[in-house]
């Protein structure tokens, strides 16, 4: 009898912490067609034989990538090869799957190289992020060049699975200066 009161006393203060914290924190959400993702309510209700107390709430997804190219401008002399480091982030609070990038104008920049082994692959967990370098060889002339990323996420819409996510990169400058030998001096 004396566990079940300690069990149900536990469970009682994980509950009303759940929902202090919901109080407090306007991202917790308890109703809508919006998806969730459960995450841990920090918290310091200890229970004095069963040690600390976890609790989980649920909070809107809102699936968010970024790409970032780099360097943003290059100086290049005719037949050159350019090159950039593509950063992408998952900036958002849900895991996003299927993660492509696109480069219409250098298409060594397009990311996977190969079919992925795995379905969904490739991932990236909120905060996780991953970098590499690409070229495109033998430049001739001077262009603007953007790289895109998409991704699969959970939809906010409650008849859809997953939603495509899409994000432009910066505008990186390539310069290719013309050169004009002299004129013939006579």
């Amino acid at each position: 009898m004396e566990h079940f009161l300690r069990l149900a006393c536990a469970l009682l203060l994980v509950i009303s912490l759940a929902g202090a914290a919901a109080a407090q924190d306007p991202r917790i959400t308890t109703s809508g067609p919006e998806p969730y993702v459960k995450v841990p309510v920090v918290n310091s209700a200890t229970d004095i034989l069963a040690g600390p107390i976890a609790a989980e709430a649920n909070v809107k997804a809102k699936p968010k990538i970024t790409i970032q190219k780099s360097p943003p401008k290059q100086k290049l002399k005719e037949g050159e090869t350019a090159e950039w480091t593509i950063t992408v982030t998952n900036t958002g609070n849900v895991e996003l799957v299927w993660i492509s990038v696109t480069d219409d104008l250098a298409p060594d920049c397009n990311y996977p190289k190969e079919k992925p082994e795995k379905m969904f692959d490739p991932r990236l967990k909120p905060g996780e992020s991953f970098t590499y370098t690409c070229t495109k060889e033998k430049v001739t002339k001077s262009f603007t060049n953007v790289a895109v990323v998409r991704a699969q996420g959970p939809s906010p819409k409650a008849s859809e699975w997953f939603k495509e996510y899409k994000a432009t990169s910066n505008k990186a400058y390539v310069t290719v200066p013309k050169f004009f030998p002299p004129p013939d001096l006579k």
